[in-house]
């Protein structure tokens, strides 16, 4: 069997992240949502997940931020973001 393609939802807000996971499952997505920078670095150590969406405004980290800080990195730069 094929495993569901695994994608990280960074978003803080509550509504945002309930729509863009819906959207995200519908479309055949497994969802992993966290809900700061912190979080999301711990789950990429340890899932490595397909593709990476991230807020612009996280409450411990600006989007942008953390977006470069895995671009930078050997490990997660080939990860879509």
């Amino acid at each position: 069997l094929e495993r569901m393609r695994l994608v990280l939802l960074a978003e803080e807000s509550p509504i945002a992240s309930a729509e863009f996971e819906r959207e995200l499952r519908k479309a055949g997505f497994a969802v992993e949502l966290v809900r700061t920078a912190k979080e999301a670095v711990a789950v990429v150590s340890t899932n490595r997940p397909d593709a990476i969406v991230i807020s612009l405004r996280l409450d411990d980290m600006p989007g942008a931020e953390l977006c470069v800080h895995f671009k930078r990195s050997a490990s997660t730069h080939t990860i879509p973001v």
